[in-house]
C-alpha cells in the first residue's frame, strides 16, 4: 500500500493537488494499493506520525500556520527516516534549504510549474514505490502498522508468543510464528540458525565458536546441527574460501 500524505492549509491548492495525484495513480486507486489522505493543517498529519502512521509520499506546502512546510518535513524525519517528501510551494527562497541533511528533499516544485513537473515527479516516485514495496518487512497489529526495511534488520528472535525483530532503529515486536517470519523475509541475507532466531550475514561482525556477534552489539547462540551450515554461508557472503 502506497500512501500520499498531501499537507496545505489552502482548501482549493490541496484540491488540486489531490486530483493531480489522483490520475497519476488511477491504477493504483483502483486496485487498493495506493491511498490518498489530505490534511489543511500541519499539526494534524504530525499527531498522526505519533500515534505511528507511515506515509510513504509528502507533498507540502512550505508556508502554514503553526508548523511551517520546513518545520514539519523535519519532523517527519525525526520519525521516519524513508519517504518521498516534495514540496509544492511559491516561495523559491526555501529551496536550497528543503535539500539539507535534516530535511533531505526529493524535489521542489514551485506552483507555477506544478501541472508539468508533478505528474513526472509522482510518476517517478510510484515507480520506485512499487520496486521497493517487497523490500520491506510489515507489523500490522490494531493500533498501528509498521514496515521495516529488510536490510536494516539485524536479527530476529522468538519470544513467547511474540517475535522481536531488532532493527537500526530499535526493537519491533510482531505476534507471529518465526516461520512466518522466514517466509516473509525471502531474500539469501536472512539465515536461520537454530529454531527460534534468524539473523541478516549483512550485520554479522563475527562467528566465535557456537556464538553470532552482531554489529549492535548483540550475541545469539547457533544449535550445533546449524554451525556448519551458518558457517557456510556468512563465508559465501563474505566471499571468503576455506
Amino acid at each position: 500500500m502506497i500512501k500520499v500524505a498531501i499537507v496545505d492549509d489552502g482548501t482549493e491548492a490541496a484540491e488540486s493537488t489531490r486530483s493531480m495525484v489522483e490520475k497519476c495513480a488511477g491504477r493504483l486507486l483502483k486496485s487498493g494499493k495506493a491511498e490518498i489522505h489530505v490534511f489543511n493543517r500541519s499539526e494534524l498529519i504530525a499527531c498522526e506520525l505519533r500515534e505511528g502512521t507511515y506515509f510513504d509520499i509528502f507533498l507540502l506546502e512550505t508556508k502554514m500556520p503553526v508548523i511551517n512546510g520546513l518545520d514539519l518535513a523535519k519532523y517527519i524525519r525525526s520519525i521516519q527516516k524513508e519517504g518521498y517528501i516534495v514540496f509544492l510551494t511559491s516561495h523559491p527562497e526555501f529551496a536550497v534549504e528543503s535539500y539539507y541533511k535534516s530535511i533531505r528533499a526529493y524535489q521542489y516544485i514551485l506552483k507555477d510549474t506544478m501541472k508539468k513537473r508533478l505528474p513526472e515527479v509522482l510518476d517517478d516516485i510510484f515507480e520506485q514505490c512499487i520496486r521497493e514495496e517487497d523490500q520491506y518487512y510489515y507489523i500490522f497489529n490494531q493500533y498501528r502498522t509498521e514496515r521495516i526495511r529488510f536490510h536494516d534488520i539485524i536479527y530476529v528472535k522468538k519470544d513467547g508468543k511474540n517475535c522481536i525483530l531488532a532493527a537500526k532503529d530499535g526493537i519491533h515486536t510482531d505476534r507471529t510464528t518465526i516461520m512466518k517470519v522466514k517466509q516473509a523475509l525471502n531474500l539469501p541475507i536472512f539465515i536461520l540458525i537454530d529454531r527460534g532466531s534468524i539473523v541478516n550475514v549483512e550485520h554479522i561482525e563475527k562467528i566465535c565458536k557456537k556464538e553470532v556477534h552482531m554489529n549492535n552489539g548483540d550475541m545469539l547462540e547457533i544449535s550445533r546441527a546449524n554451525v556448519r551450515t551458518v558457517r557456510d554461508k556468512v563465508h559465501q557472503y563474505w566471499g571468503v574460501s576455506l
